[in-house]
């Protein structure tokens, strides 16, 4: 990464995780001149150097292990091995709708040896959220998997007026 001129910020998995980035909107804070933040309907507005993208207009590309992401744009950082943000058209690379730069995901890879792990999360409003991963190889010099699953309950509580 180091030999290419470009303006580049990267995040391994501990920066991550002691920032406390659960959210796409989380790493604005992390980034100089990236202002990110959610809409209703669960989709980004992204300012990276000034351009941006606003609802169907991409300005700024998602990738997830290098292949474009169209919807959703957010993965768990509990499975990420880093995050790198570059900044500046990316056309070359990434295709012509990247003016504004990219967010590249890379997800951690199965792993040798058993590993395993759990986290769990309580918050205000009765927010709730479990994560388990795995990581095996099934057969000695051939197979090798990782899972990973996270679930956020909702409740809706309704007061009669």
């Amino acid at each position: 990464m180091q030999s290419i001129p470009e303006s580049i910020a990267a995040f391994g998995a501990q920066e991550i995780s002691e920032a406390h980035i659960v959210k796409i909107d989380d790493l604005g804070n992390l980034v100089s001149n990236l202002n990110i933040t959610t809409r209703a309907d669960n989709t980004p507005d992204v300012v990276l150097r000034g351009v941006g993208s606003f609802g169907v207009v991409s300005g700024v590309g998602f990738y997830a292990n290098d292949v474009q992401l169209f919807d959703g744009q957010s993965v768990r950082t509990e499975d990420i091995e880093r995050i790198e943000v570059l900044k500046g058209p990316q056309g070359t690379l990434y295709g012509g709708s990247n003016v504004g730069g990219a967010i590249k995901y890379i997800t951690k890879l199965p792993t040798d040896d058993f590993q395993a792990g759990t986290s769990v999360e309580f918050g205000n409003y009765s927010t709730q959220t479990y994560s388990a991963f795995v990581s095996v190889r099934w057969l000695p010099g051939w197979t090798r998997a990782r899972a990973f699953s996270t679930v956020t309950p909702t409740a809706i509580s309704m007061t009669p007026l």
